[in-house]
């Protein structure tokens, strides 16, 4: 089945079309919210260039709107990253945006992927290159050398190289893209505490400190 697409005037961040379905080749049945009838059921005879036949097809004349790239899709480096960090960040970003889309939306989050790469961007220049829980100083040089299929990922001394590495945590556990940056040491320990929960165990381990041996 072929979808013929004429371009219409959309709203604003996104781009309309007008589709024409051939019945012939495919059903309507029920349509999903980006699709809207645009028009009444049309017959009209068509033929192949260069060939004799000629037959009938009716179609049904469609609206569907899909996201258009906006100024959101450019997502530079800031200037306080440092250099070798600029040519990978927003690489980064994109991998980090998809994974994190596609896992949310698996937990009933209805975010897509434009939206997570936003959110992240504005998550890492509210940062200004600190840990958002303890104000640290982050080695954004170490973007994108991280490899999860590693063996040594995850054990003594690989943690210890990676601990000031850049992660996302979401500030909440609902599947939706609002983020703060921290480094993997703070996201590992903070798990998934809340802000309050992480508050109240820090100031437990400081105010029982002086009775350590």
């Amino acid at each position: 089945m072929e979808l013929l697409m004429e371009p219409v005037a959309g709203q604003s961040g996104q781009q309309a079309f007008t589709v024409a379905m051939d019945a012939e080749h495919g059903r309507l049945g029920s349509l999903p919210p980006t699709l809207a009838p645009a028009g009444p059921r049309r017959c009209a005879s068509v033929s192949k260039p260069g060939n004799e036949w000629h037959r009938p097809v009716c179609f049904t004349m469609l609206r569907v709107s899909v996201d258009a790239p906006g100024p959101a899709m450019n997502t530079p480096a800031p200037d306080w990253m440092p250099d070798a960090a600029k040519g990978t960040y927003p690489g980064w970003v994109q991998r980090k945006a998809v994974t994190l889309a596609k896992r949310d939306q698996k937990r009933g989050g209805v975010g897509n992927v434009q939206q997570y790469r936003l959110a992240i961007h504005e998550a890492v220049l509210a940062s200004e290159g600190h840990d958002h829980w303890t104000g640290e100083w982050l080695d954004w040089e170490l973007i994108g050398t991280y490899d999860n299929r590693d063996p040594a990922t995850g054990k003594g001394e690989s943690k210890k190289r990676f601990a000031m590495l850049p992660t996302l945590d979401q500030r909440s556990n609902q599947p939706e893209p609002d983020f703060v940056i921290c480094a993997w040491r703070t996201n590992d320990a903070k798990h998934d505490m809340t802000p309050q929960e992480l508050l109240e165990f820090c100031s437990a381990v400081v105010k029982h400190s002086p009775n350590w041996v």
